[in-house]
Parts: C-alpha cells; sequence; structure tokens
C-alpha cells in the first residue's frame, strides 16, 4: 500500500498569477523588493497519479511568513506568494517534510546559494538516545531541549527553535549496540542499552549539536548545578541522575552517522506489540510548538507505558485512511485530515503495565511486584477460555482509562468537566484537541498495525 499523497491541486497553478521573473541567466529573481530576505528549498513531491516526482522552488519570506513555489519542470509560478503562517524556518531544513494546500513536498537541498551559505552553516542535527533506565524522563528530557535550552528570544510565532524532527523506539541487539558504538568487544555501555527497548530523537536547529551535547554533559556531570543558560530543574524538571546513560552525538559528522543508523537502517525491528494495546497520536499543533515533551511526561505520569512510538508524516490518503471511521460522523472529518496532513506525528502503542501480560516474570523486588507476579501466574494457570476473556478484559480497560485520560475531544468541555486531562491542558480547539486516541478496545490493536506495519511496510 503506498502512503503516498494522491491527491491534486487541480487548477492551483492556473488559479495564481506569476509574481517572479527569469533573469538572463535563467535565475530567478523575486517581484518583492530586494531587501527582503528570502529563502529558496530545493522540495519534491510524488504525483501518485502519474507516478513521477515533481521538483519545485519553495520560497520562504521572513518578512510575513510567506511562501511561493515554482515548477522547474515548466518553468512557470505554481503558487503565487500568499501568507502560510503555519510555516516557519524552523520547519525547513534538508530531510523535512511539509504540507503546502495538504500537498506533501519533501526539502531535499538548499535552492540557492544565499539559502546554502546563510542556513547549512547554522542548522545541525543532533542525535539523543535515551535508554531503558532513563525513559520514565524521556518526556522531560526532550522538554528540556525543545523549550528550557533552546529558547532565545521566544516569540508567539517562534517560542522554540529546536524541533523534533525525528523519533524512534527500538530494541537493538547487542551486536548493534556495539556496531551503534564502533565497538569491536562487548562493553557495559553496549549492554545497557541492549538491555530493554531506547528511544532515538534527532533534533533540528541552529547549534543544535554543541547545545545540547553541553546540556547533556552538564546534567550527567557530578557538579552541584547545571549551567543557568540551560535552565534550572525546577524549570525542566529533571533531577541529578535522571539523564544518566543517555547518549548524545559529539558531533556533526556522528549524528550524520547516527541519524543514519536508528532511521535508515531495515535490520532494527518495530517494539509494537499488537496486543492488548491502545493508540495515542501527538497531533501536529503540539511538535508544531514544542510541546511534545509536556505531553509524553503527562502520559508516562499516568502509568502508561509507550511499548512504540514513532515519528510519521502523513499524507493525504493515510490520513484518510486512519481517519475514515469518522467520515460523515464528525462534522470536523475534512479538518481533522487537514490538520493530520499539516505537520509530522508522533503515533505511539500504549499498554498498561499492570496487565497481567506485561507483569514482569522476574523475582520480585517489591510488594506491588509480588502481586502483579501473582497476577501473571494466575493468567497462566487459566484455561484457554478463561484467558480469552481475561484478555478482553484487559483489552477494554487499557482503552476506555486512556481515553479518561485523554478527557472530552472538545477542549473547552474537558477543561470545564476534566481540568486535568491531557486535551484540557494541551487541547485548544475541537480538531487541534492535542491528541487522538483509541475509542473502541477492538480498534487498539488495528490503529497500532496501521501504523507500526502498514505504513512501515508502504515506507519501506
Amino acid at each position: 500500500m503506498s502512503h503516498r499523497n494522491s491527491s491534486s491541486l487541480g487548477g492551483l497553478t492556473s488559479s495564481f498569477s506569476s509574481s517572479l521573473s527569469l533573469g538572463a541567466s535563467g535565475a530567478l529573481s523575486p517581484s518583492s523588493p530586494a531587501a527582503e530576505v528570502r529563502y529558496c528549498f530545493l522540495t519534491e513531491w510524488f504525483d501518485a497519479t502519474a507516478q513521477i516526482i515533481r521538483k519545485y522552488n519553495l520560497y520562504y519570506y521572513v518578512i510575513d511568513s510567506s511562501i511561493e513555489m515554482y515548477d522547474l519542470k515548466h518553468r512557470r509560478t505554481f503558487l503565487k506568494r500568499c501568507a502560510y503562517p503555519s510555516i516557519s524556518l524552523t520547519d525547513l531544513y534538508v530531510g523535512a517534510s511539509i504540507a503546502v494546500f495538504a500537498r506533501q513536498l519533501k526539502i531535499v537541498a538548499y535552492g540557492d546559494e544565499f539559502t546554502a551559505n546563510k542556513l547549512s552553516s547554522v542548522q545541525s542535527r543532533s542525535i539523543v538516545v535515551i535508554p531503558t533506565s532513563a525513559f520514565n524522563q524521556s518526556g522531560r528530557i526532550i522538554d528540556a531541549i525543545c523549550t528550557s535550552i533552546s529558547v532565545t528570544s521566544p516569540t508567539p510565532s517562534a517560542p522554540h527553535r529546536f524541533v523534533v524532527s525525528r523519533l524512534r523506539m527500538c530494541r537493538l541487539t547487542l551486536q548493534q549496540a556495539q556496531q551503534f558504538y564502533n565497538e569491536r568487544v562487548e562493553s557495559a555501555r553496549a549492554r545497557a542499552l541492549s538491555s530493554g527497548p531506547s528511544l532515538a530523537i534527532e533534533f533540528v536547529g541552529s547549534g543544535v549539536q554543541s547545545v545540547v551535547a553541553s546540556f547533556v554533559a552538564a546534567q550527567q556531570s557530578s557538579s552541584s548545578s547545571a549551567p543557568s543558560s540551560f535552565g534550572s530543574e525546577s524549570k525542566n524538571g529533571l533531577q541529578k541522575g535522571d539523564m544518566a546513560g543517555v547518549h548524545v552525538s559529539q558531533s556533526a559528522q556522528e549524528a550524520e552517522r547516527e541519524s543514519a543508523f536508528f532511521f535508515e537502517n531495515s535490520t532494527i525491528l518495530s517494539t509494537a506489540q499488537f496486543h492488548r494495546c491502545t493508540v495515542c497520536v501527538i497531533k501536529p499543533h503540539i511538535l508544531a510548538q514544542g510541546l511534545v515533551g509536556r505531553v509524553l511526561d503527562h502520559i508516562l505520569s499516568s502509568g502508561y507505558q509507550p511499548s512504540a512510538m514513532q515519528l510519521f508524516t502523513l499524507d493525504r490518503r493515510a490520513a484518510e485512511e486512519f481517519l475514515e471511521v469518522y467520515k460523515g460522523v464528525l462534522p470536523e472529518y475534512n479538518a481533522l485530515v487537514e490538520h493530520m496532513v499539516s505537520g509530522p506525528v508522533i503515533a505511539m502503542e500504549l499498554v498498561d503495565p499492570h496487565s497481567s501480560s506485561s507483569s514482569s516474570s522476574a523475582r520480585p523486588s517489591s510488594r506491588r511486584q509480588a502481586r502483579e507476579m501473582g497476577a501473571t501466574q494466575s493468567f497462566q494457570q487459566m484455561s484457554p477460555e478463561e484467558r480469552e476473556m481475561q484478555a478482553m478484559e484487559e483489552l477494554e480497560n487499557t482503552v476506555n482509562v486512556f481515553r479518561e485520560i485523554c478527557g472530552p475531544s472538545d477542549p473547552e468541555v474537558a477543561r470545564a468537566l476534566r481540568p486535568q486531562t491531557l486535551r484540557a491542558v494541551f487541547g485548544q480547539t475541537k480538531v487541534q484537541n492535542a491528541v487522538h486516541c483509541t475509542d473502541l478496545p477492538e480498534d487498539g490493536p488495528l490503529e497500532s498495525e496501521y501504523f507500526f506495519s502498514i505504513l512501515q511496510k508502504s515506507k519501506a
């Protein structure tokens, strides 16, 4: 199944007049005043109908956050300059996917020498790997990087400058962990990284590599407090020891290698279980506002544990397929689709850690774990029919309890009735309501399979 955008802008080209002119050398010169700062990016869009890749120059004007598109094959304006406030300069970097009027564009290169000279030297990437031992702090770690340490002069249009560009939960073998660390012999850190699921995150932004490396080093140092420029414990919620074992790339070259290792490596398998689970999808406006870490921390604090997590960029076809059950049911269906393709989302498969299938089989270290082990042993002694009934009850409980944590779909109602829920805290409208969550117990495994199996295979 292809999840590429099969939608067409139809008469978009004919409806817009040209605002660019071709110079004698063939270079594009803007119709706007020369003093305006304009960045150019080479973008590609896969036309599923014609089965070809179409190339465009995307122009971004800093002064008013407007954009413009030029069709390189036909040498004509495709989209006249217009305001597009949902896109900011932090969204524009090589490798990024953006949606322009529901058309998914991938930025493959800088479009001119000016843009390359201005941005290539300051736009960098950093890979942060959070091991199992620090996973419960992953929300606070992401929040600290996206907000506390990356904010310089926050404004409503640019509240942060470090963005999550890629994210993936994985479980490495010992051999893969040694390969990641470039080690030929087994080491303690390789054993620790392969001891359970880890979370790999790619951050992009101006100077992000050096800043994040310094931040992690400061948090992991034995000094009593981190530098004030990195935010205080009361601001980011991190305590000493919370980032023990966290890895961060130490150079631009290392970041490139580690990015390819985690996000372009087909040998690293998904951690999804597709069993007794519910699904949560963090919506684009949360990522755009830099609030991913806070939403994840809210979920982890509720007791739910992600068994799979990954950042996806949905095209219209994928969004419509995923939300198909709401078509004709919710009046906001079309708006929901538009929002889901407006930027990246983070999908999570969540499990209840207290269910019989997720309880530890090791020696109990507490009374609570002993009770959980007792439940597991009782489950193993059940007949097949009793096990199936128990499994259905646990699945129903997993889905329904997490729906309560998310709250009513309308944030205004949520703030009035359930003010501590996810949508009450982070939601804005019925469409931009922070998260999607599984509605029915039987849909949990199906939604997980859609993201972590169907979409994964279509990307391969």
